[in-house]
């Protein structure tokens, strides 16, 4: 459902604002939040919560809820350290800072970029699926020692800095 806005047509910006509308009250009805650069991620519920991260700055990203999904679009950045403590699933978020995935995270990263250490407590678990570890990037799960606990799978990695204690398979 396309909503035509035809008061000003020398404006570029109202098509795209026809189709945010439209978007956010589909996504909306879906139980799923758009969230802005600088707006808080949405956790309302207890499980299950979808946000759709815009472009720009978000900070530093901390979830708690389990299942929550934080999809990112195109030039979707987290500049602080970032914190996850329960199951959740990332995608395409870049991320400046330093990332921790407490004890009890069960993580999923696809497509995400990382400059800085992931450092994973002990009882953490995640998988890294075409991911691009760059700066001083790497993943550090020597407090729990426990390789098949993570895995790097098909990512790239420029930084140099070698994972430890993970179950790597094809990175380049």
């Amino acid at each position: 459902m396309r909503r035509e806005v035809r008061s000003r047509p020398h404006v570029a910006d109202d098509w795209r604002i026809a189709d945010r509308d439209d978007t956010t009250q589909k996504v909306g009805g879906l139980g799923d939040a758009i969230v802005g650069a600088g707006d808080g991620v949405d956790e309302s519920r207890s499980t299950g919560t979808g946000n759709r991260l815009l472009a720009g700055d978000h900070g530093k990203l901390r979830l708690v809820s389990a299942d929550t999904m934080l999809a990112g679009s195109p030039g979707t950045k987290a500049s602080g350290p970032s914190r996850f403590a329960s199951r959740g699933h990332v995608e395409k978020v870049e991320f400046e800072d330093t990332v921790t995935l407490g004890a009890s995270a069960n993580m999923l990263f696809v497509g995400c970029t990382f400059r800085k250490l992931i450092t994973v407590e002990s009882g953490g678990t995640a998988a890294f699926i075409a991911c691009k570890f760059m700066g001083s990037a790497a993943v550090d799960n020597s407090a729990s020692a426990v390789a098949a606990n993570i895995g790097v799978v098909g990512c790239i990695r420029t930084s140099g800095v070698a994972h430890q204690f993970v179950t790597t398979i094809f990175e380049v």
